[in-house]
């Protein structure tokens, strides 16, 4: 299954991924996440968590549950991959 939201490409390197979370948080006038658990097994970290917000230019209000996997090294985020599906987010945590 196909984790990836319609039109998002990934993003590659500091820059590109201060630009993209910039984008973000311009397209929410009330952006919330709620953190709804951490989990971490070796380099891996699985984040559950709720995102709450009301789109700036349509005003719609939305509340979902979502998931990322982020792989640390040495301190440092080195992939990070947001997911719809928790049972999606959880099998690439495990995966070695």
């Amino acid at each position: 299954m196909d984790h990836t939201l319609p039109g998002v490409t990934p993003t590659k390197g500091k820059r590109a991924i201060r630009e993209y979370l910039e984008r973000l948080m311009e397209a929410w006038s009330d952006l919330k996440i709620e953190v709804l658990g951490l989990e971490e097994q070796g380099e891996m970290v699985l984040a559950t968590y709720r995102l709450t917000g009301q789109g700036r230019a349509s005003g719609v209000t939305i509340s979902a549950k979502a998931a990322t996997v982020v792989r640390v090294r040495d301190g440092v985020a080195v992939s990070w991959c947001a997911y719809r599906d928790r049972n999606e987010a959880e099998t690439a945590y495990k995966r070695p």
